[in-house]
Formats: structure tokens, C-alpha cells, sequence
């Protein structure tokens, strides 16, 4: 009877399990997988900004006694995006006589403090963009260096903070100009008599070009014309020596003649504080047949000292 009952009750059991996995499906006796994450990261070397000069403006024409504007245009690369370059700097400098770690000489060298160097509004769009325009400009002056050859170079250089690129522009042409200024707007002999010789006068001749030694031609332009009669240019006489006795100068020439160079140089500016000049010193002595007031003009020409 017991024996009955268990064997019974085993099979009500495992009647109910085979109901109860009708019911819920299988048991999963896996136990569940646990998760976790790891971060990512990742140091980005930093590219060195490559930079390309694409126009430079040559040759350059200078201005007397002035200053012109010289342009060097590039494009500045950097692989980690535009939106890293930091600056652009320029030296421009005379090849022959400097380089690009020369200090500040109005005749050779134009150092990075005397330039500036802008980029191109929109040039750069950022993101993957990795090209960014600039223009770098220079006032030149009028003694800057000269010559037939190109001898001028600009350097550029473009940095990121981290590291700087660099390029040497091919040369730039800047022409001599021979030019000059008198200073004194007349030449003043003031009242005289008959047959009397003037006090000395004095003219200015200034260099306001780039030309080294340069030397001053002097003619007559104007003679002399009065309220009566006419009085001959080369009535006067000149020296670059003060205190000199009429007949010991040089007469003016005529305006027929070439003009008188005279034996002396003017030397080549060197800074903006001084314009190198060459005093020139006159006398005139009045001849008879003249009366009243008379007005000439005396002509001033920049020359190579030969």
C-alpha cells in the first residue's frame, strides 16, 4: 500500500514539472553574463605648417623721399586643420648685404617688426580645411638698396605654437633712383647796385633717392629777366666751399650747355632721422643796362657721380 502511494505520488510530481515546463518553457540554468566598458583615447602628434610663397611684387619702384608698398602673398598648410596656425611672420632683406636674422637697416634689411602679415578673410573654413591664405607687406624706402640685379629675397614663416616652417622668396628686383630735392624754394641775392657782388647764398641739395655718391648737374634753366634789360645766368657764379671770391667758382652753364657737374657726392640715406645734402654756395655780380626787379631760374639734376 505504501509502496502504491509513493510510486503514485512520484508520478503526480513528475507530472507536474513536465506541466510546469509546458507552461514556461525550459529553465535556463546559464547563469547572466556580466558587462563593463573601456574609455578610448589617443595623443595627436602635432604637423609641422608647410608654407609656399606665391607672388611677390617685383620689381619695386620707389617713391623720392617717400615709401612704397611691397606685397609677398603664400599659402600656409597645416595637416592638423588651418584653425592651428597661429601667425605668420616676414623679414624682407637685400641678399648681398643681409639675411633673414638681420636687425633693422633702412638700406638692406627689413626685420619681422618693420612687416605685417594678415590672413585672407574666409580663406580658412575650418574643420578638415587645412590651407589658409596670407599677404605680407613692407613699406619701402626711398634709400632702400638698389641695382640692376634682383637682389632682394623675402622670408616667411609660419607657426602653430608647437613648431615653425619656413620659406625664401625668389629675388625681387628694386630698381636706383636717382633723385634730389633743394631745399630752399629761391635763391635770394637781395637788393644790389650796379657792378656789386652779392652776399653768398646758399642751396640745399638733398639725396631722396637710393643712389650712393650721388652727384648734382647745375645749369642755367631761366636767365635773369628784370623791368629793364636782361641779366646772363652765368652771371653766376658757385662753390661747395663757403666763403669763396666770385671768379674763383664755376660759372652757371647755359641752357644750351650739358649741365656743370659738380665735384663733389651725396651719400646714400641710412636712416629716416637724416637726409644726406651738399650745401652749394653762389655769388652775383649785377652788370650795367638792367633796372628793377629780376627773376631767373636756376635747374638741379640728380646724376651718377662719374
Amino acid at each position: 500500500m505504501k509502496k502504491t502511494l509513493i510510486i503514485s505520488l512520484a508520478f503526480w510530481l513528475i507530472g507536474l514539472v513536465v506541466g510546469y515546463i509546458a507552461i514556461v518553457g525550459p529553465v535556463d540554468l546559464v547563469q547572466a553574463t556580466d558587462s563593463d566598458t573601456a574609455s578610448t583615447t589617443v595623443i595627436i602628434g602635432n604637423a609641422t605648417p608647410t608654407i609656399t610663397v606665391n607672388t611677390i611684387t617685383s620689381p619695386v619702384t620707389l617713391t623720392e623721399n617717400s615709401t612704397v608698398t611691397a606685397f609677398a602673398t603664400s599659402t600656409v598648410a597645416d595637416n592638423n586643420g588651418c584653425d592651428d596656425i597661429e601667425s605668420v611672420t616676414a623679414v624682407f632683406f637685400d641678399d648681398n648685404a643681409a639675411n633673414n636674422d638681420c636687425a633693422a637697416d633702412g638700406q638692406n634689411c627689413y626685420p619681422v617688426a618693420s612687416t605685417t602679415c594678415t590672413a585672407t578673410v574666409g580663406s580658412c573654413t575650418g574643420g578638415s580645411d587645412t590651407e589658409e591664405q596670407y599677404t605680407c607687406s613692407v613699406s619701402v624706402l626711398h634709400y632702400t638698396n638698389g641695382g640692376t640685379a634682383p637682389d632682394w629675397r623675402w622670408y616667411l614663416s609660419a607657426g602653430d605654437g608647437d613648431a615653425t616652417g619656413t620659406q625664401t622668396s625668389n629675388e625681387v628686383t628694386i630698381a636706383d633712383l636717382l633723385a634730389l630735392d633743394v631745399t630752399e624754394p629761391a635763391i635770394d641775392y637781395s637788393t644790389l647796385s650796379l657792378g656789386a657782388t652779392s652776399t653768398q647764398a646758399t642751396t640745399t641739395a638733398k639725396n631722396t633717392g637710393n643712389h650712393n655718391d650721388l652727384s648734382v648737374g647745375i645749369q642755367e634753366s631761366i636767365d635773369f629777366a628784370c623791368t629793364l634789360g636782361t641779366i646772363s645766368s652765368s652771371q653766376q657764379h658757385y662753390a661747395t666751399t663757403s666763403g669763396f671770391s666770385y671768379g674763383d667758382g664755376t660759372a652757371l652753364a647755359a641752357t644750351s650747355s650739358s649741365p656743370t657737374q659738380l665735384d663733389t657726392a651725396i651719400a646714400q640715406g641710412s636712416d629716416g632721422s637724416t637726409t644726406p645734402s651738399q650745401p652749394i654756395y653762389w655769388l652775383l655780380v649785377v652788370p650795367n643796362g638792367v633796372s628793377g626787379t629780376c627773376n631767373g631760374q636756376n635747374y638741379f639734376e640728380a646724376q651718377n657721380n662719374t
